[in-house]
């Protein structure tokens, strides 16, 4: 992973999609506007409008197709359903054990256009002391 990071961004977003950085794939309109960080735990204060502002068609967001993937017939519901378990992977709480400052090092050079616009925390010293952003 550190190899296809090393080689840059561009490089390592064509290699997989996951790997793009935020600020080439939103779009040049949402450089213009100050950054949202939309959290899973709060998405009943955001969602409608975001979907609004998106234009995403509702239609597709319901729908027994969607009981696979969201485990309920629509992307979200908001409550009385619950919603803190729809990603429940504790990647933050695990981050030490795999991200090192040799990583850390990496990983702010291939995204520093990111880390500077969203101001999410660049150096190992900043994540090891819990911050995230």
């Amino acid at each position: 992973m550190q190899s296809t990071l090393a080689a840059g961004a561009a490089r390592a977003c064509l290699s997989n999609h996951h790997l793009c950085p935020q600020t080439s794939i939103c779009g040049p309109r949402c450089l213009d506007a100050p950054p949202r960080v939309l959290k899973l735990e709060t998405m009943a204060t955001w969602f409608d409008g975001f979907v609004d502002d998106a234009g995403v068609d509702r239609a597709g967001l319901f729908g027994d197709a969607w009981r696979g993937f969201a485990g309920q017939p629509g992307f979200y519901l908001p409550a009385p359903v619950v919603t803190d378990n729809v990603h429940p992977t504790n990647a933050t709480g695990r981050l030490l054990e795999f991200y090192t400052a040799e990583t850390a090092a990496v990983v702010a050079a291939t995204y520093a256009d990111d880390f500077a616009y969203f101001g999410y925390c660049a150096t190992f010293a900043c994540l090891a002391a819990g911050g995230v952003g």
